[in-house]
């Protein structure tokens, strides 16, 4: 169960830096208010997930295939 927690833990780690530090770090420098407000456009993939997750378990994207074919050469033929 520790590594479950850590994973998760881990696996949201990017949406908290992109989401409030790189937003705090951004304001002290003084970048305006804008600027920083197309940066955190950066966390909206993660944010609407659940939106295009399942489109693309249902649907086959045209250049890229199934998601089997997304994996190594290798790692596929298992």
């Amino acid at each position: 169960m520790l590594v479950v927690a850590l994973m998760g833990f881990v696996s949201g780690l990017p949406l908290l830096l992109t989401g409030s530090v790189l937003q705090a770090w951004m304001k002290e420098a003084g970048v305006d208010l804008a600027t920083i407000g197309l940066f955190a456009l950066a966390g909206l993939p993660y944010t609407l997930k659940f939106v295009w997750a399942p489109l693309f378990d249902r649907y086959v994207p045209l250049a890229l295939g199934r998601r089997r074919g997304w994996l190594p050469a290798g790692a596929a033929r298992h």
